[in-house]
């Protein structure tokens, strides 16, 4: 079993994307410190930040919007990883495109379609585990609805436990899963909370 756990991270927004990126390598430093790393399967994480072609500054923020020709350039990343026989795992947000975040700034999920489209893509040719990061509200309620798929309500982790007040017990969660595609045993989820209690 590899001891590296590739991640590419498929966000569009760069603040998010480097918070995020910079709680995976905090979290995964305190799994090595704590003694956890061996129980978690993998010691070392690559991420890879995946952003979109349609640059858009708004706010005082940079978006990097996903648009069609980027869902090509996602596959042959992910091939890239997989002909050197490495171990993938995907975080994604769920609002990738420009017209999907206008709607949603009007409450309106039903136009959520490029994150769906991936993951269907990637259920249907590669054995690749996806977890979700979010800022939506509810997610686990809406899961349904976006992907069709029941299972993603348990998939995923709210941006503000990772941007606002991190807790490294569900960011190791989501590595967990990336890496073997199933939840983070009770046991190592209670050590990791016990030692973040410490901190």
């Amino acid at each position: 079993m590899s001891d590296l756990l590739n991640i590419f991270l498929i966000e569009d927004q760069t603040v998010d994307a480097e918070n995020i990126i910079y709680a995976l390598h905090t979290t995964m430093g305190l799994l090595n410190k704590w003694g956890l790393s061996e129980q978690m399967g993998f010691s070392e994480i690559k991420p890879e930040w995946i952003r979109g072609s349609n640059l858009l500054k708004k706010h005082g923020r940079e978006y990097y919007h996903f648009q069609e020709k980027d869902f090509s350039d996602i596959l042959e990343k992910i091939d890239e990883i997989k002909e050197q026989d490495s171990h993938i795992g995907i975080l994604m947000d769920v609002v990738l495109t420009k017209e999907e975040q206008e709607q949603v700034d009007v409450n309106d999920v039903s136009k959520i379609e490029f994150s769906k489209r991936i993951i269907d893509q990637l259920d249907s040719i590669y054995n690749i585990n996806i977890y979700i990061v979010t800022g939506l509200r509810n997610f686990g309620t809406l899961a349904w609805g976006i992907f069709g798929r029941e299972h993603m309500s348990d998939q995923y982790i709210p941006k503000d436990l990772i941007n606002v007040y991190p807790s490294y017990k569900a960011i190791a969660a989501a590595l967990y899963w990336m890496y073997h595609g199933k939840y983070i045993p009770d046991k190592i989820a209670y050590e990791i909370e016990e030692q973040e209690l410490t901190l």
